[in-house]
């Protein structure tokens, strides 16, 4: 669960079919998004758990069945992606993407 209050007015979709969240002015940080594509093809919910931690990414969970998965939120070509932390509790949840980690 985010720590993010997300204004559910601010939802913007994109063309792949994901639906970015922000929070309330004047801060607009990215809080949620909807259809974030996983490694093993499936599209869930991530949500935000930080401030971004570099100009490419932001920390984010997913839900894999009842476990919560650690990783961060990147974006190529429009597409947001979510890659697990390969060190983290329930890291086993997702498989790596093919080309190793990304």
């Amino acid at each position: 669960m985010s720590k993010f209050y997300t204004d559910p007015k601010s939802g913007r979709a994109n063309e792949h079919e994901q639906t970015v969240y922000y929070s309330p002015m004047p801060f607009c940080m990215v809080t949620r998004i909807d259809g974030v594509l996983c490694s093993d093809g499936k599209r869930r919910r991530a949500s935000c758990t930080s401030h971004p931690d570099t100009f490419f990414s932001i920390p984010a969970t997913v839900n894999v069945g009842k476990r919560t998965v650690s990783g961060f939120v990147w974006i190529s070509d429009g597409l947001y992606s979510f890659t697990r932390n390969a060190e983290g509790k329930n890291a086993d949840a997702l498989p790596a993407w093919p080309s190793s980690e990304r």
